[in-house]
């Protein structure tokens, strides 16, 4: 039996600190609302839908914010599909955590940009926006949730504790016979 919990943990502790991938497509995205949310993120600002269910960036808009429904959570942007419009999106981090510090750009329609080099990890929220006098579409926005170490650990443990009490419960049955 102590072989199957080893087993067990064994095959549990590579996906431990695995990220989750997700895409956000704004489907569900049908009218200007002052927030939206789909797959554990929340948009709040001036957000609605372009032809064909993607997210509006207006210039004369102000930056839409994005952060998780689970405040705190830590994750990465991975692309974005740029779909129509004059093509440019902005994503910073201002007043959040992590990095994009000075943001990161994306020019011409249509346009599959990959966030990587750009530092946009480890953060917890960012902003979205058009710049001045542009219009522009995104779609397909995939991000990384980052799984907390504080959930992984518990995890490791918890299978531990589950492991020693069924080595008390075997230990208690031998002593009785």
């Amino acid at each position: 039996m102590r072989s199957l919990i080893f087993i067990v943990i064994a095959m549990c502790l590579p996906s431990l600190g695995e990220a989750a991938q997700i895409t956000i497509t704004f489907s569900g995205l049908n009218s200007f609302v002052s927030s939206y949310t789909e797959q554990g993120f929340t948009f709040t600002g001036n957000v609605g839908p372009s032809p064909g269910a993607n997210l509006f960036l207006g210039g004369a808009f102000p930056p839409i914010s994005v952060v998780p429904v689970v405040s705190g959570t830590q994750f990465d942007l991975v692309s974005v599909d740029i779909v129509g419009g004059n093509g440019s999106a902005v994503f910073d981090n201002a007043g959040f955590g992590g990095g994009c510090g000075a943001g990161f750009s994306t020019t011409g329609a249509p346009y599959t940009g990959s966030f990587s080099g750009s530092g946009c990890t480890g953060i917890t929220g960012f902003r979205v926006f058009a710049p001045a006098f542009q219009n522009s579409t995104i779609d397909n926005l995939v991000i990384n949730v980052v799984p907390e170490p504080a959930t992984s650990s518990l995890l490791a443990l918890g299978l531990i504790a589950l492991g020693l009490s069924r080595r008390r419960i075997d230990g208690a049955a031998v002593a009785l016979n």
